[in-house]
């Protein structure tokens, strides 16, 4: 099993929102208007204000339906580019496709595997499929990151995962669960540990027992001691 994949960069600062949506992206410090009136964009309007907020104009990470947004209009390009079809896309709840081709897009990113013979060193489809994604990425003025791509590799992290093409083994990303666990050590050495630590520590450890779920009952005791108590 080949493997090729991009990952967009800055995806959601792409997106061009209306005033409406923008207004609720505001950052939540005071900025004193003497400071920025100066500027080219500044709206004439508020010269009068105090303080003004500043606010992003594009979608935000954790807005309204962001994430719903990203995915829907990457899985749309990739479908209109043929890089992706409705019988080789792979999803959260779908079954796996039956063919040798398959792929599937998380937000931003897009990944595409092939089953090839022992002796390939690439993969057709990967090849065609990856290029037509790219020119839809130029026509839509998105960039992929220049050093998160790979292309018809046989071991590939991606979606949380490390996935190995000869073996067939799937499992959590080493790097990120070795940092965890070094987080972890140095934690318990302390002795002490804060609730929102704690929160952070078992969102990691959550994420890493998917792919072993019996040990998810191993953080029934990390929950429980958060019972009624503060940040």
């Amino acid at each position: 099993l080949l493997f090729s994949g991009d990952d967009l960069s800055n995806f959601f600062y792409m997106f061009k929102v209306g005033p409406q949506r923008a207004s609720r992206n505001f950052l939540d410090w005071a900025i004193p208007t003497k400071l920025v009136r100066d500027f080219a964009g500044f709206p004439q309007d508020l010269l009068g204000e105090e303080f003004v907020y500043a606010c992003l104009n594009s979608l935000a990470m954790g807005d309204s339906a962001a994430c719903a947004y990203a995915q829907t209009s990457h899985l749309a390009m990739a479908l209109q580019c043929n890089a992706l079809d409705g019988d080789s896309l792979l999803t959260m709840h779908g079954r796996a496709p039956r063919g040798s081709f398959m792929g599937g897009i998380i937000i931003d990113d897009f990944v595409i595997m092939q089953k090839v013979s022992w002796d390939a060193q690439v993969g057709d489809q990967l090849l065609r499929r990856r290029s037509n994604m790219h020119a839809m990425y130029k026509r839509a003025d998105l960039q992929a990151h220049p050093t998160k791509g790979f292309d018809n590799v046989d071991c590939a992290d991606f979606w949380g995962a490390n996935v190995n093409g000869v073996s067939g083994l799937v499992r959590g990303n080493i790097g990120r669960a070795a940092s965890l666990c070094w987080v972890t050590a140095q934690i318990a050495s302390l002795g002490v540990c804060s609730v929102g630590l704690l929160e952070v520590i078992a969102g990691g450890f959550v994420a890493l027992f998917c792919f072993r779920r019996r040990l998810m009952s191993l953080l029934s005791w990390i929950y429980a001691v958060q019972v009624g108590r503060e940040q």
